[in-house]
């Protein structure tokens, strides 16, 4: 390619676009310092955390999650259409009471892990033009600083079974990395058949750590990125 021609294809990229590629470009020469030598790995890891929240504001951007799909948090504002995608999968709550409500959702879009901030939460939607299709719960940096954790992960009952689940977290995956990422954890509830294939399908294997709650097990698997 030349010039004139990645001249015109910079020029075509949106702002997110290019503000991720220089980040890619400002990770990758730190990378290479590590590597030569030049600079120690607390160093690399300090900068590339400050490359990060400068780059990104403080926040990851979320849009860059996905090239398919348009990706924002979501707020009160969203709950209908949130319970309107949520209620369509009856299978889900069969085996994690209880079923989903506004209070619920208003619920979860609070809820932290231990030692987490709201800093670290993102309460995503995958939106497909203007319907909402998938609804994420995200957290950075947990357990540990190079993993993360999705907390929940539903599609619409319209989009199951064509890929489009799958091609979501391939995505993320895919782009998590750049942030000094190196794995990505979840968890499914024991016995429920649906989960436990999609989660095998995508990847994930049992970390052989299981925890109980009301009613039910939850089993916990991991990603390598």
């Amino acid at each position: 390619m030349d010039m004139e021609d990645k001249n015109k294809e910079w020029a075509e990229l949106t702002y997110r676009e290019k503000n991720h590629r220089l980040y890619l470009r400002q990770k990758a020469l730190l990378d290479g310092f590590l590597e030569h030598g030049a600079i120690s790995r607390a160093q690399h890891d300090k900068s590339l955390k400050d490359l990060t929240e400068k780059m990104a504001g403080g926040r990851i951007d979320a849009a860059l999650f996905s090239r398919r799909y348009h990706v924002r948090e979501l707020t009160g504002e969203d709950t209908a259409a949130i319970l309107s995608l949520c209620s369509g999968n009856r299978l889900f709550y069969r085996y994690c009471p209880p079923f989903v409500s506004e209070q619920s959702i208003r619920e979860a879009m609070q809820a932290l892990p231990p030692h987490k901030t709201p800093a670290d939460k993102y309460y995503l939607g995958y939106f497909d033009g203007e319907k909402l299709i998938a609804v994420m719960d995200f957290i950075m940096a947990y357990p540990d600083e190079e993993t993360a954790f999705i907390g929940f992960f539903m599609t619409d009952v319209s989009v199951q079974n064509a890929g489009t689940g799958s091609g979501i977290i391939d995505e993320l995956c895919a782009y998590l990395p750049s942030l000094g990422l190196t794995g990505l954890r979840l968890g499914w509830v024991r016995g429920n058949p649906q989960s436990e294939h999609f989660w095998h399908k995508n990847g994930f294997t049992e970390t052989g750590v299981t925890y109980d709650t009301d009613g039910y097990t939850v089993i916990v698997a991991q990603r390598k990125l």
